[in-house]
């Protein structure tokens, strides 16, 4: 550690500190760099609104927290008939992406004839977007998603995706780049060289990672898009790659991908682990991934859940939210506690000393199948707090519902 040239007084001849004072100095200004040199922050969970199955928080949110995460904009309609084999479609769960560069808002809607999670449902979907310039108040006609190029077309969308073989999900929001581009993670059932699903492991769903990148058009409200794909080692996840985070780092173009990896009825040969890839050429091409750990260089455990990456927008230190367990786990549990911890873009890792408890299982209302993993985060504007917003999701509790209790939480980085 190299102290301030201000802070240096050394005796020229017998290279001692001069007086008792400065010593206290010194020691203060070390403490003050070291903490600037790796600019690690508290993290402050400073309010929260938890609901629970047997206890319901019945906490009004207001509109404005409700618009951060878009719950007040005009609905889609309930099917769709575009000319798919199986059609009518339903149309499902959705996503909004916000580019204020640009003033451009993508609603992206999930499209299939099985909106449950069943294998079929899995290899049916597609996904459709529209776009409002007008902050949500108007939005244009849903359309797919269809890459760049003359060979894709409705039913063979992106590049690893045909429709009645296989479909593709979005894994979260995404961001958007220095580029003024939007870059979505999303995932797919690999077909084989016979056009059959790839899936090694016979799981509900084995996947692989990929990133849709969207270059906005202004004038037509349309995106053009173009895809990157991820493929994870078959032996350190017998689901494959899937839900994955991405951020850009400190130098443009330069990106980090947190992909959810499982050992699903493996947990006797296979780790529990995230993995991460690197890209800096702005997602055309990616390192081949890596387990995620601590910036120590110590291992974590964390289950097949998805995470997320937030990049504070005044310190522009980086962030993960996600699970991190005691010992191995089994697939997809226990999925809790959720934590926060910053994130080394020197090497990566998570940086251990910053790991802050979000919510945690609580056994006088939770079942161990409680999921603290289901989230969305938006920042509040005006400050460099974000708020996450939850669905607390037990099986255990409500097998008959899909109405989960909301919980909210607000963090401060200080």
């Amino acid at each position: 550690m190299k102290y301030y040239p201000a802070l240096q007084r050394h005796d020229n001849q017998k290279n001692k500190i001069q007086n008792y004072n400065s010593s206290y100095l010194i020691v203060f200004y070390l403490l003050v760099s070291t903490i600037l040199l790796h600019g690690q922050t508290q993290i402050e969970v400073y309010k929260k609104h938890i609901s629970y199955f047997k206890a319901v928080n019945n906490e009004i949110i207001p509109d404005s927290i409700n618009n951060l995460f878009f719950l007040n904009y005009p609905k889609l309609e309930d099917t769709i008939s575009p000319g798919y084999n199986n059609d009518p479609q339903k149309i499902g769960a959705s996503y909004y992406t916000y580019n204020k560069l640009n003033n451009l808002l993508i609603q992206f809607a999930f499209v299939s004839q099985h909106l449950v999670e069943t294998q079929n449902g899995y290899l049916d979907n597609k996904v459709w977007y529209r776009v409002s310039i007008d902050n949500g108040k108007s939005f244009s006609v849903l359309k797919p998603i269809i890459q760049s190029g003359e060979e894709f077309n409705l039913n063979h969308p992106i590049k690893p995706v045909y429709i009645g073989k296989n479909g593709f999900y979005l894994s979260n929001p995404g961001i958007v780049g220095t580029d003024r581009n939007f870059y979505i993670p999303f995932y797919f059932p690999p077909l084989n060289d016979k056009g059959k699903f790839l899936n090694p492991y016979k799981s509900y769903g084995y996947s692989y990672a990929g990133i849709l990148k969207g270059k906005p058009d202004y004038s037509s409200r349309n995106i053009q898009w173009n895809v990157s794909i991820i493929a994870p080692d078959t032996n350190v996840s017998s689901c494959g790659f899937d839900e994955s985070t991405i951020a850009e780092l400190d130098r443009p173009g330069y990106f980090l991908c947190i992909f959810r990896a499982s050992n699903n009825k493996y947990s006797n040969t296979i780790k529990g682990y995230k993995y991460y890839a690197i890209s800096d050429d702005y997602c055309k091409t990616w390192s081949v991934p890596k387990p995620l750990i601590y910036s120590n260089g110590s291992n974590f455990f964390s289950p097949a859940s998805p995470s997320m990456l937030v990049k504070s927008t005044i310190t522009n230190n980086l962030y993960w939210i996600g699970n991190i367990t005691d010992q191995n786990p089994d697939g997809d549990y226990p999925r809790f506690p959720l934590i926060i911890a910053q994130v080394d873009k020197k090497n990566y890792g998570i940086i251990k000393n910053t790991i802050t408890v979000i919510d945690d299982y609580n056994p006088a209302e939770d079942s161990k199948k409680v999921q603290l993993t289901n989230f969305l985060v938006r920042n509040i504007p005006g400050s460099d707090d974000i708020i996450i917003r939850l669905r607390r999701i037990d099986w255990e509790l409500a097998k008959e519902t899909i109405k989960f209790p909301i919980c909210m939480y607000w963090l401060r980085f200080h």
